[in-house]
């Protein structure tokens, strides 16, 4: 008897151990299967960011969207277009005159302000490219190209977040004297708050993605001589020129700091500091085919920073960004390190004020590409 109940009592044992077993087992597949449908239905796919979702993003500061905005999107830029470096030589615009006689009707533009962009489209044409043996170009069309791409990519990113950030130094100068980079620039300048570095590194976390070869990459670096970290954004997918780890070409972006009158570039307070009055509220000015943030007033941001000379006297700095060294370059002939700007004006494009600086002009060899109305500053 006591035989046959311990038999009982094993198989019961076994029934029972065998039921729990399998019940944990169909348990584990059914959560693995609401992970994976989960994923799917969670994960952006980089297709889905059209250009269109791009345009709709700048009708507002703070998007809610969940795209991937440090990946670039397919139909901006296909995969040929990184190869800028093959076809170098190729891209450089030999010495040529605007045609005169041609009759061209400008574009006029709006400045925007937060809500108006559709209206305010800048149309970009690189076939108006020239260069000059005077300051002769640094980038090629690509590498612009892929530039705007970075920015638009960024400032995307700076939207979603809420991240505020303005354009300084050769950048806002390309901006304030030829809607464009200078021409013989080869480097992109943006300032944000270090109050908003936390912020941004989260938002690049959240973004981050390898999936695509167009990832953007980001390198923190430690500037030894001026002692203050920045970031340098690039595409993974673009080559190396240097001994450094970034890629090229690449935006920079610098930390300021502050107190309730002025801002300073990190560890810069005891060269330069700038009035706040100069810098806020931000307005959105022309770079290339871009509307990007910039100080309010850029006059009296450059006299800030003692550039007194910005406005008619072209600066070729002896530094390359692209191979990060000194340029191998003679000024003993024709190429000159410092030269009067209009005897550019023939071959790169200038911006012309009005007398109340309501109206500004790009200009190349007489001939106006477009107009911008600014918009009349109620705080001066």
């Amino acid at each position: 008897m006591i035989s046959c109940f311990y038999c009982y009592s094993l198989l019961s044992s076994i029934f029972l151990t065998s039921h729990i077993r399998s019940f944990c087992i169909s348990f584990l597949l059914l959560s693995i299967l609401f992970t994976f449908i989960n994923f799917l239905t969670t994960t952006t796919s980089i297709n889905k960011l059209t250009t269109n979702e791009y345009k709709n993003d700048q009708n507002s500061t703070i998007t809610i969207s969940s795209y991937p905005l440090l990946l670039l999107n397919f139909e901006d830029v296909y995969h040929d277009k990184f190869n800028c470096y093959g076809r170098i030589y190729t891209q450089r615009l030999n010495r040529k005159k605007i045609n005169n006689k041609t009759l061209i009707i400008p574009i006029e533009l709006n400045q925007p302000n937060k809500t108006l962009f559709e209206q305010n489209i800048i149309s970009y044409d690189y076939n108006n490219w020239q260069s000059t043996s005077l300051m002769p170009r640094l980038v090629t069309k690509c590498e612009h190209n892929l530039m705007m791409q970075l920015l638009k990519r960024f400032d995307q990113l700076t939207k979603k977040y809420s991240l505020e950030y303005m354009m300084i130094d050769g950048t806002l100068l390309g901006s304030w004297r030829h809607h464009d980079l200078i021409p013989w620039d080869d480097d992109i300048d943006l300032l944000m708050s270090v109050q908003f570095k936390h912020r941004l590194n989260m938002a690049i976390k959240l973004e981050s993605s390898s999936l695509s070869p167009y990832y953007i990459e980001f390198h923190h670096r430690w500037d030894s001589p001026k002692e203050f970290e920045y970031y340098k954004f690039y595409f993974s997918i673009s080559p190396r020129f240097s001994q450094y780890p970034w890629h090229y070409p690449f935006v920079d972006l610098i930390f300021y700091h502050e107190n309730q009158t002025h801002i300073w570039q990190e560890n810069m307070q005891h060269i330069s500091s700038i009035s706040k009055q100069y810098i806020f509220p931000l307005q959105y000015r022309p770079l290339g085919s871009l509307w990007l943030p910039a100080p309010k007033s850029p006059h009296d941001y450059f006299m800030s920073v003692n550039w007194t000379t910005y406005d008619y006297e072209c600066f070729n700095g002896p530094w390359s960004h692209k191979y990060e060294r000194i340029k191998d370059i003679d000024y003993s002939n024709e190429l000159k390190s410092t030269i009067d700007c209009k005897e550019l004006h023939e071959f790169y494009p200038f911006v012309e004020r009005s007398l109340t600086n309501e109206e500004e002009r790009l200009v190349i060899n007489g001939t106006v590409k477009h107009i911008i109305k600014m918009i009349k500053d109620k705080y001066e």
